[in-house]
């Protein structure tokens, strides 16, 4: 006897996926989320291997679990595109810049170090010219790079931080 096989259609996969994961994610019971683990594992097994960009882009997507803050590189990047004025520091120049100063970039479960990039840039351009009008009207000579740094790291840190919960830097970014 010859077995038939019915191939659905990408539109009926992705329902039939859509209505487990749904039944998935509203059950109480922990157990239904496993074959979503190990498919999940499979799929991004598969994707490494044959496309390692798309598979970091979706890891990066899988981290939103790990943070409270976040943003992914692509999500960063596109935000410091658009910054007008632009962008002070390029992330490799930023990040060198913390790991020399020894800085933290990253405070586990509270925010990843895209969105530190994306906010001292941000409070650099939109704060430094009234900040260096008013602290150092006299001398603006009188204030080094290191001191720079150190300054929008703790304004980034502070509204990354903030107690009160009021600062989203996705929902700010993003509009999501």
């Amino acid at each position: 006897m010859i077995k038939t096989f019915i191939i659905m259609t990408q539109s009926q996969i992705l329902e039939k996926f859509d209505q487990l994961y749904k039944l998935a994610v509203n059950s109480q019971d922990p157990e239904y989320m496993k074959p979503f683990g190990t498919v999940l594992k499979d799929l991004m097994n598969y994707i490494s291997k044959v496309n390692p960009d798309m598979a970091e882009i979706e890891l990066e997507k899988l981290e939103a679990i790990e943070w409270e803050q976040y943003l992914t590189r692509d999500e960063a990047t596109d935000i410091l595109d658009r910054l007008d004025p632009d962008a002070k520091w390029g992330y490799k120049e930023w990040k060198n810049a913390m790991d020399n100063l020894g800085l933290k970039t990253s405070i586990p479960h509270v925010f990843n170090d895209y969105a530190l990039w994306v906010v001292m840039n941000a409070e650099y351009s939109d704060q430094s010219a009234t900040i260096f009008d008013m602290a150092f009207k006299s001398n603006k000579s009188d204030i080094n790079d290191e001191d720079i740094i150190k300054l929008f790291y703790c304004m980034a840190v502070n509204k990354l931080t903030d107690v009160d919960g009021f600062y989203n830097v996705r929902k700010y970014f993003l509009k999501d």
